[in-house]
């Protein structure tokens, strides 16, 4: 099976690809353009899934145990949050800026890659796992309204249209509901990340620079 390294780098370069694409039509406003990001959006989001999978097979664990295993979840989740919002809030201008945002994280977690191996005692625990559960969707769901405040400004300074003004509180009120829906899962990690570290070394904080 193909190394989730180098399955990681595939949806790496896809979601880049993707990213051009997008912006060309923002630039253009062509169809065929957005047509072809979304695609490549998919195929990025294939080859991350499957990363994915590859890691949990080699590791013989969820992948969660990490900085590069959680970056990898958190890019499919960000990827997945920007291709149903696009559709369900029929802003496609949004994929410009989430799948830039995605190639980025991409990029930045490939750094941290590190082989696989088995767990140590300390991170076998459900609350390691639930911990990174509310980290993941409360770090997407703010990349996510953090795309579309950038959107927000972008729309506002080279938007057109008659519905200009409408489409601009549509996209500032969807940001504020993304907010909205992260801030009970930013508390459940923290929550959760204290339970885990008291039953892993004793202590619910320990003043270590990521905890503060």
């Amino acid at each position: 099976m193909i190394a989730d390294n180098t399955l990681f780098f595939g949806a790496f370069t896809f979601y880049f690809l993707a990213t051009v694409f997008y912006i060309i039509h923002l630039v253009w406003r062509s169809r065929a353009m957005i047509v072809t990001g979304t695609l490549l959006a998919f195929i990025g989001l294939a080859a991350n899934t499957m990363a994915l999978i590859a890691r949990t097979m080699a590791a013989g664990h969820l992948p969660v145990a990490s900085m590069y295993e959680f970056g990898m979840v958190m890019v499919w989740l960000v990827v997945v949050f920007s291709l149903i919002s696009e559709r369900q809030l029929k802003l496609p201008a949004l994929g410009a800026f989430m799948l830039t945002i995605a190639f980025l994280l991409a990029g930045v977690f490939l750094s941290f890659y590190q082989e696989s191996k088995p767990l140590i005692p300390a991170l076998k625990s459900n609350w390691l796992l639930a911990h990174v559960i509310t980290a993941v969707i409360a770090y997407g769901a703010l990349a996510l309204s953090f795309g579309m405040a950038v959107l927000y400004f972008w729309h506002t300074k080279f938007g057109e249209g008659s519905n200009k003004e409408a489409t601009g509180r549509h996209i500032a009120s969807w940001a504020d509901k993304t907010i909205t829906f992260a801030m009970p899962f930013l508390t459940l990690l923290i929550v959760t990340g204290a339970v885990w570290a008291e039953y892993a070394w004793g202590s619910y904080w320990r003043w270590d620079p990521k905890e503060t």
